[in-house]
């Protein structure tokens, strides 16, 4: 077989011959190879004719690849092909949007990542292609690298995450507004984990009140739900917004973003679970001196994430008149969490200024007062009616039962502080508007 290259898009043979029933994907964008072909565009023909037909006659496997060219051509196949590329790329690819591409580069790209016979194969498994398809495309597959039958398992649901870091503007009631996704919590590599989110091209973060924030984060919850939409179906969403010291009580759950089925707008509480962290545990200042109990704080609730919490795991505080920092701190010493039943408003600052100086990792508090409701035993129900790791869907659901003008449910007022020292926003990025 000869071992000259083939260029993708000029080159004669059987991509050049497929081009009449070329499909476009969308639009191209750049990726990180990794090492990988930097042109991305020369392809070797007997490694790719291996890839699909190992040791095959030149013909017959130039044959089988110009049928796979016009597959992948078809109009019905048009957005399958782009969610099975997509989930084709390795990990360390490093798209922040969704590539698409021309059939003839999408196999070029593949070929180049190692990852054409996979692409085929989830192609096969794809029930929204017509069966006569799937069964053209099973036929590509040689015969002795299909995969045996095996047992159905279930598929792993991914752990994502939308972090949103408001940094405060000095002198202002303005704030720059990042955002990152982690679209899968156990990737740790810190090159790979986050992936910025950008409302404009060519500019990182974005300047907003404390009003304009709603609308951006149904931004951010967009390109979020775009990104992992065109990966998988097996994910769970979480919403962890970043809010400096005196705005932690901010009611970020009943932020409104409008359903695509009607455009009515809903709190997004009741969909995600939502959370506040500290903008000020983002800050290296801020962990050179506590960072150490931090960990010892989180490493002590990771290892009780699995459990029910028992009274003895939250330290509860019924009252602000009589408290001071250095008993809360001492107190803590042993607890997984703080849970406050009582309403912070009246030492707002110096509460939540000891929360820090504590490095507490859990509190759960409600904004307000609520006439009538027992609010230790309704907190003491939501903490111990299941595992500490299923308290923040719990929380939604509290949430989402008081949806609507129940002023007087307590998922109206509840707020959940929830501090993951391994979950930091790559902080040294956070950038302002034309940086």
């Amino acid at each position: 077989m000869s071992e000259e290259k083939l260029d993708a898009r000029s080159s004669q043979g059987f991509i050049n011959a497929a081009q009449a029933v070329e499909q476009h994907f969308g639009d191209q964008q750049d990726i990180d190879t990794q090492g990988g072909d930097a042109a991305g565009r020369d392809i070797h023909k007997s490694t790719i004719i291996n890839l699909i037909v190992p040791n095959g006659d030149a013909g017959l496997s130039q044959q089988l690849l110009q049928e796979l060219m016009q597959i992948l051509g078809q109009p019905e196949s048009v957005q399958s092909v782009g969610k099975a590329y997509r989930s084709s790329l390795p990990p360390d690819a490093r798209v922040s949007r969704p590539e698409v591409d021309t059939s003839s580069e999408i196999v070029t790209q593949l070929q180049a990542f190692g990852r054409l016979q996979e692409f085929v194969e989830r192609l096969v498994q794809d029930e929204q292609l017509p069966q006569s398809m799937r069964d053209q495309l099973d036929n590509l597959i040689p015969h002795q690298r299909k995969p045996q039958p095996t047992n159905v398992q279930k598929q792993p649901m991914l752990q994502a995450y939308l972090l949103m870091v408001l940094d405060p503007d000095p002198g202002t009631d303005r704030f720059f507004a990042n955002a990152w996704l982690v679209p899968d919590d156990t990737v740790q590599d810190p090159l790979t984990r986050f992936v910025p989110l950008d409302l404009e091209a060519e500019q990182k973060g974005v300047s907003c009140s404390i009003e304009q924030i709603s609308a951006l984060i149904g931004e951010f919850l967009i390109q979020s739900e775009d990104y992992l939409f065109d990966r998988t179906d097996h994910y769970n969403l979480t919403v962890e917004v970043f809010l400096p010291r005196d705005y932690l009580s901010t009611e970020v759950e009943s932020w409104k973003i409008l359903d695509p089925v009607d455009d009515q707008p809903f709190s997004i509480g009741t969909k995600y679970s939502v959370l506040v962290r500290s903008y000020e545990r983002t800050q290296r200042k801020y962990l050179r001196l506590y960072r150490k109990p931090w960990r010892t704080n989180w490493d002590r609730v990771k290892q009780n994430l699995g459990k029910v919490p028992s009274h003895e795991m939250f330290e509860q505080l019924d009252c602000l008149e009589d408290w001071t920092e250095r008993m809360l701190t001492t107190s803590l010493l042993t607890k997984l969490g703080l849970k406050l039943t009582c309403s912070p408003a009246a030492k707002h600052k110096e509460f939540f200024s000891s929360i820090l100086k504590a490095a507490v990792p859990i509190a759960i508090w409600s904004r307000c007062s609520i006439p009538e409701l027992d609010l230790a035993t309704e907190m003491d129900a939501l903490l111990m009616s299941g595992s500490l790791l299923e308290l923040l869907e719990r929380i939604r659901l509290k949430r989402w039962e008081a949806s609507g003008d129940c002023e007087q449910h307590l998922g109206q007022h509840l707020t959940i502080l929830w501090e993951d020292l391994d979950r930091l926003p790559p902080v040294t990025e956070l950038l302002r508007p034309g940086q």
